[in-house]
């Protein structure tokens, strides 16, 4: 198993969509993904749910 992890002090500067994209990216070529959000206001997951 391989590990991805992506860290940023600061806001602002595209991490969430960046992770967001690749896991997507991932899961449609057939990887088993698992993205985790660590973050408080839960950006990441927002992304994946459907409004």
């Amino acid at each position: 198993m391989r590990a991805i992890a992506f860290f940023n002090n600061s806001g602002g500067v595209g991490t969430t969509s960046l992770v967001y994209h690749l896991a997507r990216m991932y899961a449609e070529l057939g990887i088993p993904v698992v993205a985790a959000d660590l973050d408080l206001q839960a950006h990441l997951t927002a992304m994946f749910l459907d409004e």
